[in-house]
């Protein structure tokens, strides 16, 4: 490993030593900082030719370097009505709410919203080194934030950060460098992800065959009636939801609570991930009176199915494999079963199913996003063998996918390594450790 000959502290805990010859300044010596905000909702300032990037934008791509379009436009007149102004082109964003910390590239002008800051480099410093270096200052950063009902980061906090200040040349020299190896390092990732997107599409395969067509494939059968479909088991049956459920279909309340600090976890479509239940992305806390008033009408328990029934995401499913007190917002419903009728895993898995998913696809009512009614919930089916053979279906699902199981967990375990080494890379590399240049 290269070394530069002389270091001296930097005077920052995190950052520890530099070369001698580096600088350390605040952000707000190297970059000018812009706020961002948001008109007013009326029409004649949205939908114009100004991107208007906001932290849900960023998020889904934080992993990149470059952002490119936003989800939503302003006009001249909405940037003016609320006091914003048009960054250049390469100029870098810093999420500071919701959450803290992501930062990306802008390769075109535009403005943002009050959950992100801008900084535009000055002076020659490079914009790119300083996305790498902010790349691993998530921790920093974070810490920085401050408030009750969220964490943000301020202006002040965010301009004093004290950063690395190495030459022009050797700031162009890393960041070129870092540019060539996380790209590489990226690759491996998209190679591996790709690797387990193909064993997840053998386990959503293997659904679909056995709880359409059973385990014995010498078994009688008969036209399902549905065309999607095709044969199944001469003696399984189709049946309406409505008639496998112990309790009838509900969705949550149709009003937004009011959030506290610490209480009821409240979920959402964004608390669905994976199939599973992520209790560190839902909505808010509500009260032990509010959760109460709305367990009225619904309260999920231990291997009730949830089905997302509108927004973008409607048909996604997961299974409550808790015994934790939480309570569910409208875009979700309850799948309760009757487990005389059906067990709760098969209800489960055969929701996951291609075929019920076009039901629920062919059920969609469009607005501004796809959803589907309860009435409409209640009249999809299932098709159903007798509970035995449901038994053993779900048995050997369990075989099966646990093999499988196993293998996308060590492919999610080398992604994991690699990210971490790339930003180990990244850290020792920006900050001077490795001196990556004769």
């Amino acid at each position: 490993m290269n070394r530069y000959p002389e270091y001296k502290d930097s005077g920052v805990e995190w950052i520890g030593e530099v070369p001698s010859h580096w600088g350390i300044k605040k952000i707000k010596y190297v970059s000018k900082l812009v706020n961002g905000s948001t008109p007013k909702s009326d029409k004649e300032n949205w939908n114009g030719e100004i991107k208007w990037i906001t932290p849900s934008d960023i998020g889904p791509i934080k992993d990149q370097m470059f952002i490119v379009k936003s989800e939503r436009t302003i006009t001249t007149k909405g940037l003016q009505s609320c006091g914003c102004s048009v960054s250049p082109p390469y100029s870098l964003i810093v999420t500071n709410r919701g959450p803290i910390g992501n930062v990306i590239i802008c390769k075109s002008e535009f403005t943002t919203n009050q959950g992100c800051k801008v900084l535009v480099p000055k002076d020659s410093y490079s914009v790119e080194f300083l996305y790498y270096f902010l790349k691993v200052s998530g921790q920093t950063l974070d810490s920085l934030g401050l408030g009750t009902t969220f964490l943000e980061l301020s202006t002040n906090d965010l301009s004093n950060l004290k950063v690395p200040n190495p030459p022009n040349q050797e700031q162009t020299l890393i960041s070129d460098y870092l540019e060539k190896k996380t790209s590489l390092i990226d690759f491996q990732i998209e190679k591996i992800q790709e690797k387990i997107e193909l064993l997840k599409e053998q386990k959503t395969s293997l659904i679909n065959e056995v709880v359409t067509k059973g385990l014995n494939p010498d078994v009688e059968m008969k036209d399902s009636g549905v065309e999607w479909i095709g044969d199944i088991p001469s003696h399984w049956e189709r049946i309406k939801i409505k008639y496998l459920v112990s309790t009838k279909v509900t969705d949550g309340p149709h009003e937004t609570p009011s959030f506290v600090e610490e209480g009821i976890p409240f979920l959402s479509v964004e608390g669905v991930v994976e199939e599973k239940i992520n209790f560190d992305d839902i909505r808010g806390f509500i009260t032990q009176e509010t959760h109460q008033k709305y367990s009225k009408k619904c309260k999920p328990q231990k291997f009730d199915v949830l089905l997302v029934k509108s927004g973008s995401t409607t048909g996604k499913v997961t299974i409550v494999e808790t015994d934790r007190e939480f309570n569910i917002w409208s875009p979700l419903c309850i799948l309760r079963s009757n487990t005389s009728k059906i067990l709760s895993y098969f209800l489960f898995n055969s929701v996951k199913s291609n075929y019920f998913k076009t039901q629920v696809e062919l059920g969609w009512n469009f607005g501004t996003q796809p959803n589907i009614s309860m009435g409409k919930v209640e009249n999809l089916f299932i098709s159903v063998p007798p509970i035995n053979e449901q038994k053993e279906i779900l048995e050997y699902l369990d075989q099966k996918n646990q093999v499988v199981d196993e293998s996308i967990s060590t492919e999610q375990k080398r992604i994991e390594l690699l990210k971490e080494y790339k930003q180990s890379l990244i850290s020792e590399v920006v900050t001077g450790k490795i001196k990556i240049f004769n």
